[in-house]
């Protein structure tokens, strides 16, 4: 089938090369003179409009000088091996994988970052559709109805939509078998792209590492604090957890202003596009600043004094963080400085508030469901004066053993 200039065609339901018919030299379906707009094969999950494309080389569908051809799920098998894959669709002038000239707007293919037997995703335009086949390898042995090598067939297509962060992934209802080979292409409103090269399907899908390439650690005199951080894979989505709050999707680098003093924690998880999610890259650091000059360079006020800063540690009491805390509940104590009272005192883990009290005492703060990890504790004192002192201290629970 040959379309030379004519706008909006369908191609449904053929047979070239297949069948009855032996196959022909590619490509058995060619779009170009100028052709705008074409709709080839299923884009409406409807398998009645697929075209069963047999040919001894070459792709099976080619594309020049035309634009607003949409491809979808086709059928296809080709003598050699090594004229399948991303050559399934060749949109020319220059043959081969990648779109170099006009052709769709100068369309690429979608990036395969993770393919394994449970799920499949990568990078794409945001807001494409993205279709997914599977291109069988050799037959299995024992497989009632095996695909020779060198076919294209979607059992089932699959379809994801690329989101606003450039990301889309598929998971499967059911695993695939090792080894079977993927590919993808992307449809836009310039229309389809090539298919990205086949990706075989693992059977172990490793969740994406996290790693912090610059941000403080340590004890800082700053309460701004700017972190830049990676993953080892293309296509994972990043969230992150200050003080032990919730996760929140975040970029790299990433800014934190207004910190307390005392000790924070930032924490950075990924996922990849298929939904697994790896462990968190963790960094802690302290933040301390140095008493303040007297006007004029003289001395600061005697210690005890109301007029100069106060320290968090003259008025709070935190229990040690050197070791995993083991027991259900911490003490910590709150006492009043010189020359002032203690109007309140709250305890915070996280944005949760877990203790209070009206004046200077020992608050105790239950530990009880607390999830296993890193927590941050934060006491906000405010005086008789009005002023306002607060601290944190990161600590982290103990591991449970293991039953004999």
């Amino acid at each position: 089938i040959w379309v030379d200039g004519a706008n909006d065609a369908r191609i449904w339901r053929n047979a070239i090369g297949a069948e009855l018919a032996p196959p022909i030299p590619g490509p058995p379906i060619r779009v170009s003179g100028g052709a705008v707009g074409a709709d080839i094969g299923d884009n409406d999950d409807d398998a009645n409009r697929r075209n069963w494309l047999g040919r001894t080389d070459g792709p099976a569908i080619e594309v020049q000088d035309a634009t607003q051809i949409v491809i979808g799920d086709n059928e296809g098998r080709a003598s050699a091996f090594n004229a399948v894959g991303s050559l399934f669709t060749d949109l020319l002038p220059n043959p081969g994988p990648g779109n170099n000239g006009t052709v769709n707007n100068g369309l690429q293919a979608p990036e395969i970052t993770v393919s394994s037997t449970t799920g499949v995703g990568g990078v794409g335009v945001p807001g494409a559709r993205v279709n997914v086949l599977l291109q069988e390898g050799p037959p299995v042995v024992g497989d009632p109805t095996p695909i020779p090598e060198g076919s294209n067939y979607p059992p089932s297509p699959s379809v994801a939509t690329v989101g606003e962060d450039g990301i889309w992934g598929i998971t499967f209802p059911a695993p695939l078998r090792a080894g079977a080979k993927l590919l993808a292409s992307q449809t836009t409103a310039d229309g389809t792209s090539e298919y990205a090269p086949p990706l075989a399907a693992s059977e172990t899908n490793t969740p994406p590492i996290i790693t912090f390439q610059s941000g403080p650690s340590g004890v800082v005199e700053s309460r701004s604090a700017t972190f830049t951080f990676s993953s080892n894979r293309a296509g994972t989505r990043l969230t992150c957890s200050v003080d032990a709050g919730a996760f929140v999707p975040c970029t790299s680098p990433l800014t934190l202003n207004g910190l307390d003093i005392g000790g924070h924690q930032l924490q950075v998880k990924g996922t990849d596009p298929t939904g697994k999610v790896g462990a968190p890259a963790s960094r802690t650091w302290i933040v301390q600043l140095p008493e303040p000059v007297a006007p004029g360079g003289g001395s600061p006020p005697p210690t005890g004094s109301t007029a100069g800063t106060v320290r968090f540690s003259s008025v709070v009491t935190l229990p040690s963080a050197k070791r995993c805390i083991s027991r259900r509940s911490l003490r910590i104590t709150v006492r009043a400085p010189k020359g002032a009272k203690v109007k309140s005192a709250v305890v915070r883990i996280g944005k949760r508030r877990v203790g209070s009290s009206r004046g200077a005492k020992t608050i105790p703060v239950s530990l009880k469901g607390l999830p296993a990890g890193r927590f941050v504790v934060k006491v906000t004192v405010t005086l008789s004066t009005g002023r306002v002192v607060s601290g944190s201290r990161t600590y982290r629970t103990c591991a449970k053993k293991a039953r004999r």
